[in-house]
């Protein structure tokens, strides 16, 4: 195809895949003591004799009321299959290193006899910031080790493994992730292909006279998923019609002969990695203009690297030369060529498929919260699975494979990664749609995951703790005072008071079978006693007072949905015993019950999320539970529910525990206190808890 005709299509692609914007239909989606107002209630009357007392002030509620903790490791039944097969691919890796020193080495010697400069930084202001999903802070990024395996089973349909997904490896989590689907990438270079004139063609003249002059369609990749490396991929050439090479032929006119190169496909191994941007060049500096956010950042490409493609040994299985027919000389010919193309593409940024950006600090960026900050960041190959398969399927024929993935793994607050690294199959972060299996699920070719380590532990139960605080009554000794053999007794109580790390003590909990249960969450159980015992002088008489408190405090993060609970309980228990002949008792028990649902919602033009809250009012009930007595007098029976009455109306009328439920609400619900960290680069929607509790959130590329 002519030149023009190639231009006209790229012009047409930009239009119909680059130029459009992000859909626009998303949803728009500490406590002061109150005093010792307890009622002041009495049995009346006399001096004491001797007292007896005893107290707890806030020990954890019996371990056998916790629920068991979710992250129970067992045996992995797979490891003396992954060592088997660590050995049995431990030459093929030196044989990998091997070649790709010696690759290295012929690139040096290429370099240093170029008189021109490799110019990225023209290529980078035509072409937008893309695929890398912008991962705001952060630092350096880590090389991966060589070694992936995928061994876990699979799930019954899409929808079901896109909950099944796991960020545990054998000894750690990862913390987050974006999965771009092997399509996305294909459209992504379909892009940038017609951005960039570079890619439209080929023209290489060899010293020995012959050439390659053809026209190029837009590359495409498909990952290699089971290879032991990374970001494996094989990178396929797709010739335009209107082109040919001139090869050198003895019985031709002139020595030379020329071959069409319509319709050929030329594959080769290649390697998806991220190169480091010379901080201060003119491509950091186009690509920071574009973050709209300030900072000291570290950015990278994501490039199909083509300084260690293995062009001289292409993937003859997948490639094809129209009606030409090549031998051993012929092929040998068109290899040396495209060798030689490759280092003027290097220079013209053909393999650059994105950007990614993390930060050096994140003093100074204001409304991103450190929770999302990646400090660390590799590359990994996954694959897709569908109903009834058991074997990865790669390539570009077949549509599952267009489903298979590139991940990007990251670790935040600088924390290491674990040992191993890599994360096994456990279910599909990108999926197809599914317009006749309800629930009917829309494709996913993009997902952002945030590990509950970092959603949870690193920011919705910090902001909880402050319901914690708030719902927190110790029980202290109470005061009893005699006159005559009539007993007063004053409940005493504080409000508060612990160091902020009691307040923090939440307790991993869940409910059902491990690998799907009902709800997996965190508990914050405390309780406290204080009792004491007196009698007057020269009376037969002994008056004991005991009092009570539990705080039940629980998130419940249901699979499948994008909704926490977080039900609240607080129980004030009054025992009064009078003891003479017989032993009679006053019982009181008040508790206040309820519970805050948080939706995760996204808002504006999707780029971020945020928690929707109800109104705080009517959220909680209060209630007498029990009270009783089996004293004789009415006035003695008239104070048990009084007492029971004046702490019904403490634990209603709290203005402080309501306070506090406003203030979780408002800190929750800051503008800046849920920014996801893709910095506009895709368009979020339907978040969702998988079984392990990590926020999934289905994206797509914006723009």
């Amino acid at each position: 195809m002519p030149a023009n005709a190639t231009k006209a299509i790229a012009a047409a692609v930009k239009a119909s895949t680059g130029g459009g914007t992000a859909a626009k239909d998303a949803k728009d989606d500490a406590i002061k003591d109150v005093g010792d107002k307890t009622g002041d209630d009495h049995v009346d009357d006399d001096d004491d004799d001797d007292s007896q007392d005893s107290a707890d002030d806030g020990s954890d509620i019996d371990p056998e009321e916790q629920a068991d903790n979710l992250d129970t490791d067992g045996d992995d039944p797979d490891r003396e299959a992954k060592e088997a097969a660590a050995a049995a691919s431990k030459a093929r890796i030196q044989q990998a290193q091997s070649k790709l020193t010696r690759s290295l080495g012929l690139w040096n010697q290429v370099v240093r006899q170029s008189e021109s400069k490799i110019n990225i930084a023209a290529v980078a202001k035509k072409l937008t910031v893309d695929i890398g999903a912008i991962f705001r802070p952060g630092v350096a990024t880590t090389k991966a080790p060589a070694t992936c395996t995928h061994n876990k089973k699979v799930g019954k349909d899409d929808h079901t493994r896109l909950v099944d997904t796991s960020m545990k490896t054998d000894n750690g989590r990862i913390h987050m992730l974006v999965a771009i689907s092997q399509g996305l990438l294909n459209n992504r270079l379909r892009y940038l292909w017609a951005l960039n004139e570079n890619m439209w063609s080929i023209n290489v003249t060899l010293p020995s006279g012959e050439a390659m002059n053809s026209f190029l369609l837009a590359p495409k990749i498909h990952l290699e998923v089971e290879a032991n490396r990374p970001g494996a991929a094989v990178y396929w050439l797709n010739f335009d019609y209107g082109g040919h090479i001139t090869v050198k032929d003895d019985e031709a006119d002139g020595g030379f002969r020329t071959i069409s190169t319509d319709d050929w496909k030329f594959a080769f191994n290649v390697d998806i990695a991220l190169a480091g941007v010379e901080t201060g060049s003119d491509e950091y500096r186009e690509i920071k203009d574009k973050l709209s956010a300030p900072g000291d950042f570290r950015i990278s490409r994501l490039v199909a690297d083509l300084e260690t493609a293995d062009i001289m040994n292409p993937r003859m299985e997948f490639c094809s030369f129209g009606t030409a027919e090549l031998g051993d000389a012929l092929l040998q010919g068109v290899k040396n060529m495209l060798n030689a193309w490759r280092v003027e593409a290097i220079k013209n940024g053909v393999g650059i498929m994105g950007w990614t950006a993390t930060a050096n600090t994140s003093t100074g960026l204001t409304g991103l919260p450190p929770t999302f900050t990646p400090t660390s960041q590799q590359l990994q190959t996954y694959p897709y699975m569908a109903e009834g398969q058991d074997k990865a399927v790669m390539g570009l024929d077949d549509p599952r494979a267009n489903y298979n993935m590139l991940l990007y793994l990251n670790m935040t607050n600088n924390t290491a990664f674990p040992a191993d690294r890599f994360l096994d199959y456990s279910g599909n972060w990108c999926t197809p749609d599914n317009p006749v299996q309800p629930p009917r699920p829309r494709e996913v070719p993009a997902t952002l995951c945030i590990g509950r380590d970092v959603f949870f532990d690193s920011f919705i139960l910090p902001h909880l703790q402050r319901l914690n605080r708030a719902s927190w009554i110790m029980a202290k000794t109470p005061t009893i005072e005699f006159t005559g053999v009539n007993a007063r007794i004053k409940w005493n109580k504080e409000y508060g008071g612990k160091p902020d790390a009691f307040y923090g003590e939440w307790v991993p909990a869940s409910s059902g079978p491990v690998d799907h249960p009902d709800w997996i969450g965190w508990d914050w159980n405390k309780s406290s006693s204080a009792s004491h015992s007196r009698k007057p002088k020269a009376r037969n008489l002994r008056v004991t007072a005991e009092m009570k408190t539990t705080v039940r405090n629980r998130i419940r993060v249901p699979p499948r949905g994008n909704t926490i609970f977080v039900d609240h309980s607080s129980t004030v228990e009054l025992v009064t015993k009078q003891k003479r002949v017989k032993t009679r008792t006053g019982r009181v028990k008040v508790q206040r019950t309820g519970t805050i649902q948080i939706h995760i919602e996204s808002i504006k033009d999707g780029q971020n999320m945020r928690l929707r809250f109800p109104t705080p009012d009517d959220l909680f009930t209060t209630k007498i539970v029990e009270v009783s007595s089996d004293f004789l007098t009415d006035q003695k029976r008239d104070t048990v529910e009084r007492e029971a009455k004046s702490f019904l109306n403490q634990l209603r009328e709290s203005d402080d525990f309501k306070g506090a439920v406003v203030n979780v609400q408002a800190a929750l619900q800051n503008v800046g206190a849920f920014v996801m960290p893709t910095g506009g680069t895709f368009f979020l929607r339907d978040a969702l808890f998988n079984d392990e509790g990590d926020l999934v959130v289905k994206a797509a590329y914006n723009g």
